[in-house]
């Protein structure tokens, strides 16, 4: 598990990297990519959720638990933004 772990947590800060490149930039067509890599690390992270259910055993995996739980809220809500007219009009002006 510790593997699947790292795998998902380098692209979670791969995205991460990768959406703070596109809104600095302002280039709006990486946002269709961008917006399926949230949905696919969404998912991974709903994956490493589900995992950490089954071993909960000290205050650490709690912790790593509550950050993959924060990690698919915003991305949840970044995919959002990105769908969005604000957004449009951001990287339009």
């Amino acid at each position: 598990m510790i593997l699947h772990v790292t795998i998902i947590q380098s692209l979670t800060a791969g995205v991460l990297m990768i959406s703070i490149f596109t809104l600095a930039t302002r280039n709006d067509r990486i946002v269709p990519l961008l917006r399926q890599l949230i949905y696919a690390v969404s998912v991974g992270q709903g994956v490493l959720v589900l995992f950490s259910l089954k071993a909960i055993s000290s205050v650490t995996d709690v912790a790593s638990l509550l950050v993959s739980l924060l990690f698919i809220v915003y991305f949840i809500g970044f995919r959002g933004y990105l769908a969005s007219n604000d957004a449009k009009e951001y990287f339009q002006g």
